[in-house]
């Protein structure tokens, strides 16, 4: 029988941290080695933590040093752009595979994702959802399909809460759709004021924000006289959770490189 896999995870105190974990709990093949995350200021997110704490027979940390006094194999991360720095110079020094699902990165740290992939098994999705990847799919052969005859808009939205926008998901679909384009296609996002009629081969996107909605994107072609409409809508985090928990059992066995659903599709 093999060893359960050694698991930590980043952004511990937060919601999706604490799906990984939960769900981590109850899986024979992982071992949950280390929980790093910060302390939040309510009294809520305090309770919650304790309360995780108790059930999992562990402390949640802010020590990234952790990661390698435990001997963890793979890093799940759901935390921030401020955290991927630190995050990939202790995974690439002790050579632990990482599993990143934090969105809002800037392209510089798309890059150094990039060049740690060299050095260590990275996968890296800004959405764990297997229905994102397969929306992705659906997208981009439309898009092949249909031509630059109709036009595209995507429309996103999120819980009051999230931080960035657009979706690193709702870019992603725009990269698709530009991909299988031979003119060029710019990418505008929402609009205001006297813009003027719409520009061929633009994509537009557009992020709303409210209530407790766990994440949505939909893709309009629009032709003269009809409309596609592609869309995924997640009701529960869990889906991104198992999904990251899919990508860490598989990443273990990889060499190093850069890895995403594709590859664990293939």
């Amino acid at each position: 029988m093999r060893a359960p896999i050694r698991l930590a995870v980043i952004g511990a105190s937060g919601r999706m941290g604490q799906c990984v974990l939960r769900l981590a709990a109850a899986m024979p093949e992982v071992k949950i080695v280390c929980a790093i995350g910060r302390r939040g200021k309510r009294k809520r997110e305090s309770e919650g933590l304790v309360e995780i704490e108790r059930r999992l027979g562990l402390s949640i940390t802010p020590d990234l040093a952790s990661l390698a006094t435990l001997q963890a194999q793979v890093v799940i991360e759901f935390s921030a752009p401020d955290v991927i720095p630190d995050l990939l110079a202790t995974a690439c020094q002790h050579q632990i595979a990482l599993v990143s699902g934090t969105t809002g990165l800037t392209e510089a740290q798309e890059q150094e994702i990039g060049r740690a992939s060299a050095a260590i098994p990275v996968f890296r999705e800004p959405n764990m959802s297997f229905g994102i990847e397969i929306l992705g799919r659906l997208v981009q052969q439309t898009a092949r399909w249909l031509g630059s005859s109709y036009d595209v808009e995507i429309v996103e939205v999120h819980h009051r809460h999230k931080q960035d926008a657009p979706s690193g998901t709702a870019l992603k679909l725009a990269s698709l759709v530009k991909t299988v384009r031979e003119e060029e296609s710019p990418v505008i996002y929402g609009r205001q004021g006297q813009v003027g009629a719409r520009k061929e081969q633009e994509i537009g996107i557009h992020a709303i924000r409210g209530g407790e909605i766990i994440g949505e994107h939909t893709v309009y072609f629009v032709g003269r006289q009809e409309r596609l409409e592609l869309t995924c809508r997640i009701d529960n985090r869990d889906v991104w959770a198992r999904g990251a928990l899919n990508a860490a059992r598989w990443l273990v066995a990889q060499k190093p490189g850069r890895y995403g659903f594709a590859d664990l599709l293939s």
